[in-house]
């Protein structure tokens, strides 16, 4: 009668170590898929949020893009506009350049806008926009004299520079906006 005591005993032991031990390897297993989900959804959170910090990179250098053309853009109407004055003596400052006071609140503000381009840009298109700048500054200096009427060639050459120079800075921003590949397909979808 001992012996059969034991037997059912040693049954239930095993039965109770079986049952422990599934428990605790159904548990593992559970907890490492619980971490494999859980770095799987930490990766795409993370990759989740670099998309939106470039996309918001992307969408703050367009935007200091476009004040800076539009600053260039207003540049440019004042400096024509202040060249063909009739009356150019009176624009004119001591060294016989161009100097308003709206031509000097154009220029800050193109200075204030290439800042911005000058932090955010990659060197080719901070490069250029020191030039659009330099070559506006240029255009405006170029000598005048108060009794003599200006020489046309030498304005158009100047002009010429600083056109091509828009441009080039445009055609630069574009490209490291990618918007070449979306203009090229509209070009394209619109011919053909």
């Amino acid at each position: 009668m001992g012996t059969s005591i034991w037997i059912p005993l040693a049954t239930a032991a095993v039965g109770l170590l079986a049952g422990l031990a599934t428990s605790i390897i159904t548990q593992r297993r559970a907890d490492s898929r619980e971490d494999v989900r859980w770095k799987r959804e930490g990766l795409a959170r993370r990759e989740q949020w670099e998309r939106e910090d470039s996309q918001r990179r992307l969408q703050d250098r367009q935007q200091a893009y476009a004040r800076l053309m539009a600053a260039l853009y207003a540049w440019d109407d004042e400096l024509r506009r202040a060249r063909a004055d009739p009356d150019i003596a009176v624009s004119l400052n001591d060294r016989s350049e161009l100097d308003t006071a709206e031509l000097r609140r154009l220029r800050a503000a193109a200075r204030e806008a290439r800042a911005l381009v000058d932090l955010m840009a990659p060197e080719p298109v901070r490069e250029l926009a020191k030039r659009a700048q330099t070559d506006r500054e240029g255009f405006g200096t170029i000598r005048l004299e108060p009794d003599k009427s200006v020489d046309p060639a030498k304005t158009a050459v100047a002009w010429t520079g600083v056109r091509e120079g828009t441009v080039l800075l445009r055609e630069a921003m574009r490209t490291d906006l990618g918007l070449w590949g979306m203009v090229e397909n509209g070009k394209k979808q619109a011919g053909g």
